[in-house]
């Protein structure tokens, strides 16, 4: 007992290399003693606690035997989790491939002894259960698929357990695995797991793959599953992707936020010109003409530019979008100070003119600073001189500086 005793002491000092020796001393001096089952589980743990490989596949040793000899002490279960648990561990950092058969192992058995059983569903959200999905990933492909499929096509199970399964079968490049993503982005029950497919159906290239999205994209009745399906459609650079994005985007059946973002994926792609400076004007919503202003933004190109520019100097379009037009082109880097003061007189709105002043502040060149002083010196309108002198003043330009001062002394 005393041994018993001073062994656990060094478990909870986490002195784990002391306490190791001191329960496989209860094991090797004490056979008969009661603590000698617990004694190996306590030194696994123990052993599993300092790490390494040497170690780690000491405690497995060790659990083996406590499992094989007291096959219905209480700490059995407890024994089987701390040993998966090694096992993984041995498998991802050491790559040992022994580990990676007993985890395989561990899921079968599991999968036969739980078929069927659905009293107690939230077992299936077992940690272990996630932490042994994980581990498969290193698995021989043969091995490994018909498990993860099992896992995957039967939907009454935890969602997370589906999720983790869907991860690692994305690991793999073969057809089996390509057809359980295909499978479960369309057929299965949580919306999370549709999601996790669809996503990693982005990395796949092909036709089938292609019809699912496009599948998938076009059924309005999970607006996230959709999305995700979006931008997996982005990522594809097949004709018949990029026409399925403008199909939606033209689309009114489909949702705002949905059309949205067709579009904006439309604008990371390099020919999107036409369509979306043609579809501009056919669009009624706020958002989507804005949308697609920044759209087109992203392409950089001079005929993007002057499309803004004419979007900007457009009277019948809204203030707020001549705005947007006017800001983009700012970050474009395609007006110049001497555009943007050529602007400024061109413009009889304030709003515009204002949104102008703004720009050239953000400009941090002195041909900025010299433009906002000669409008300053020209604006009859007070506010506007105002926000002029306002935005000179954080210049810290001296030229600025001494036009303040000249202001001060008139």
């Amino acid at each position: 007992r005393e041994a018993w005793r001073a062994a656990r002491e060094a478990l909870r000092a986490e002195k784990f290399e002391d306490a190791a020796q001191r329960f496989e001393a209860i094991i090797q001096k004490q056979p008969d003693s009661r603590y000698v089952p617990e004694s190996h589980y306590w030194r696994a743990y123990a052993l599993y606690e300092l790490g390494g490989q040497a170690r780690l596949q000491e405690a497995t040793s060790s659990l083996t035997e406590l499992m094989d000899s007291y096959p219905t002490h209480r700490s059995i279960e407890e024994a089987r989790d701390l040993l998966i648990r090694i096992h993984g561990q041995l498998m991802n950092q050491h790559a040992d491939r022994e580990s990676a058969e007993h985890i395989i192992e561990f899921m079968e058995q599991w999968e036969e002894a739980h078929h069927g059983d659905r009293e107690d569903p939230e077992s299936e959200c077992d940690p272990l259960k996630l932490a042994a999905i994980q581990s498969l990933m290193q698995m021989n492909e043969a091995r490994a698929m018909p498990v993860l499929k099992r896992v995957l096509e039967d939907h009454e199970k935890c969602p997370e357990l589906r999720e983790k399964a869907i991860f690692v079968v994305a690991q793999n490049e073969s057809p089996e695995a390509t057809q359980l993503l295909l499978e479960t982005a369309r057929n299965d029950p949580d919306t999370q797991v549709r999601q996790q497919a669809v996503f990693w159906l982005s990395q796949v290239s092909g036709e089938e793959s292609l019809d699912a999205l496009r599948e998938i994209a076009m059924d309005r009745t999970d607006r996230e599953v959709q999305l995700k399906a979006i931008f997996a459609l982005a990522q594809h650079s097949s004709p018949r992707a990029a026409a399925t994005l403008e199909e939606i985007a033209r689309d009114p059946e489909h949702s705002l936020e949905v059309r949205e973002q067709a579009i904006f994926w439309l604008g990371q792609t390099d020919d999107s010109f036409d369509f979306l400076s043609g579809i501009y004007t056919t669009l009624e919503e706020f958002e989507l003409r804005e949308k697609v202003l920044f759209s087109i933004s992203q392409a950089g190109s001079r005929q993007a530019g002057e499309w803004l520019r004419e979007r900007a100097l457009d009277p019948q379009e809204s203030h707020e979008l001549r705005k947007k037009a006017l800001f983009w082109l700012g970050q474009m880097g395609e007006l110049s100070c001497g555009d943007m003061q050529k602007l400024y007189t061109e413009f009889t709105d304030r709003e515009m003119k204002e949104q102008l002043i703004f720009g050239m502040s953000q400009m941090n060149e002195s041909c900025a600073t010299r433009a906002l002083i000669e409008m300053a010196r020209n604006e009859k309108d007070p506010e506007l001189v105002e926000k002029i002198v306002f935005w000179l003043g954080q210049t810290g330009d001296d030229e600025a500086l001494d036009f303040l001062e000249e202001l001060i002394n008139r």
